[in-house]
């Protein structure tokens, strides 16, 4: 469908890495990897192909270890949250904090403040669907605090939070979280008019 000229491009490009002269250029190699494993990788999560994007995700990570490939940091930053936010949507939640705690332990936000961002709010969804509702009050003023220092104003971020901590206060009560859910699906809809 809609991606089948991305993926025709993407194939000429791993095909590229089989050449000879390529093979011998490391630095070549390594650029041409690191298109194509990225493309391909977000291709499959946006798509919301989960299971291949965690398929592909194993692979690359194989592929620059493999050949100890010394990549862009933004690359394996990417690399961890599209393999973080793939799980999630695959309920794999403890999977998903793995490499959500990678992300928020070991890249600074001068890489990619957007997906250090995303990954800091996915980490607040994950600890709240593992149930993890005494953490939600430090993390999510841990993530405000964030947002403030680098004078970020998401409102769907902000949202998120304030959906999160009353869900996290009413997680018993089915009526109350109906009730929470409409409300925040609302606040959302005003967002996008």
């Amino acid at each position: 469908g809609k991606f089948a000229e991305a993926d025709m491009a993407l194939k000429k490009a791993e095909e590229m890495l089989e050449l000879k002269d390529v093979a011998a250029n490391h630095n070549l190699k390594c650029e041409i990897f690191y298109f194509s494993s990225e493309r391909k990788l977000m291709q499959y999560a946006y798509a919301g192909e989960f299971a291949k994007a965690v398929e592909q995700f194993e692979k690359n990570k194989y592929t620059w270890t493999r050949n100890k490939m010394k990549l862009r940091t933004s690359y394996y930053l990417l690399q961890y949250y599209f393999a973080a936010m793939s799980h999630f949507y695959l309920r794999q939640y403890d999977i998903a904090l793995k490499y959500l705690r990678k992300i928020v332990d070991e890249f600074d936000d001068k890489t990619r403040l957007d997906f250090v961002l995303f990954a800091r709010v996915l980490h607040l969804l994950t600890q709240f669907e593992l149930g993890n509702h005494d953490l939600l009050p430090y993390l999510s003023k841990s993530l405000q605090r964030f947002m403030k220092s680098r004078k970020i104003e998401r409102e769907s971020a902000e949202l998120i939070i304030k959906l999160l901590r009353t869900l996290a206060r009413h997680s018993t009560d089915k009526k109350a979280t109906a009730r929470i859910m409409k409300l925040f699906k609302a606040d959302l809809d005003k967002l996008e008019h």
